[in-house]
């Protein structure tokens, strides 16, 4: 369900970036052309990027294959912290908000901000497929690599964060670049790496989506089959494989044609699925797997599964109702 929802939301940021960038470059053409007009519109290019690149690249059975496409998105992603945070102070008055007082110290929004930061933090859904593709496995090694990506992570998503709350305020959209003018020729920079970002890690979410309806599939079937009691290793067969891909990538493509609400989406995601295998499951999982513990080791893992729950309950709550009572689903594109 994460990557699921993940792969929406990555969607979303494609239809927010990519087509404003070539509607900017080919202005005049759009202007005396309605075919140019189409063709470069919002849901026409999702369509067009999503299913003639990001679809290709999710019919791959092997994850190790996309360890380049993530390394340009890796550098893409630094480029768009350091526009963010660079070009901001340059964007005109009547594009930023304000921030109170009571504002830089807790708001009502909390929990949706924490359930934010936890879908950016989350790993644990693909941690299994990117040990398997290492070369040298061991756990040592794969510790060492979780961290630093991690770390990584946690720096970038604050810069970017922090630096785009201070400039824009209330007016702070749930993605930052759509604070930008969409005429603003070094944020659009930033927005076709944005949107290269999302085109190359949107196979990541599909393959991890898919290889979890395998398991189930394969489960079923050892279930069915009780003579069968080894583990299978069995793969889809290209007719399945071919099949569940199509449907992934088209039904999340799908959300993205009716919203550009990035932000509730990965509120939702976030507060639900995020939180589940952030703060709840994970201590649950040592509560059960582990005998030689502390009694405040116990009392620490219940706190963080209590906690997961409180954050799931409250910010689903609040975002659900935000999405039926917003009127302004428009307010969330670009300026």
């Amino acid at each position: 369900l994460f990557a699921y929802g993940g792969s929406m939301a990555f969607c979303v940021i494609i239809g927010d970036t990519i087509p404003h960038v070539l509607r900017s470059l080919f202005k005049d053409q759009i202007k005396s052309s309605k075919f140019l007009s189409f063709l470069l519109s919002r849901n026409t290019l999702i369509v067009i990027l999503t299913m003639g690149i990001s679809y290709p690249l999710s019919l791959h059975r092997d994850i190790s294959k996309l360890s380049k496409a993530s390394g340009l998105a890796l550098i893409g992603m630094l480029v768009i912290v350091g526009i963010v945070l660079f070009r901001s102070p340059f964007v005109p008055s009547e594009y930023k908000g304000t921030i109170s007082v009571s504002n830089w110290i807790i708001s009502s929004g909390v929990f949706q901000g924490i359930s934010v930061i936890s879908f950016a933090l989350v790993c644990h859904h693909n941690t299994s497929f990117i040990y398997n593709s290492m070369r040298d496995q061991s756990l040592d090694k794969f510790t060492k690599l979780t961290h630093i990506a991690c770390f990584v992570s946690m720096i970038v998503c604050g810069i970017a964060g922090v630096s785009g709350y201070i400039y824009y305020g209330n007016k702070t959209k749930g993605n930052i670049l759509n604070n930008f003018p969409s005429d603003d020729w070094v944020a659009n920079i930033a927005r076709f790496c944005f949107g290269m970002n999302m085109l190359t890690t949107f196979p990541l979410e599909i393959f991890v989506v898919r290889e979890i309806i395998k398991d189930l599939i394969l489960l079923y079937k050892n279930n069915v089959d009780s003579t069968n009691n080894s583990e299978s290793t069995e793969e889809l067969s290209p007719r399945y494989h071919f099949l569940i891909t199509t449907f992934l990538c088209a039904s999340t493509m799908s959300v993205s044609l009716f919203t550009c609400n990035l932000g509730a989406i990965l509120e939702l995601v976030g507060a639900t699925s995020a939180c589940i295998m952030a703060y709840i499951l994970p201590p649950l999982c040592f509560l059960k797997l582990t005998t030689a513990r502390t009694k405040f080791e116990k009392y620490c893992a219940y706190g963080c599964a209590m906690f997961g729950a409180i954050v799931m309950v409250i910010s689903s709550s609040q975002t659900i109702y935000g999405m039926i009572n917003d009127t302004s689903t428009g307010d969330h594109c670009v300026a």
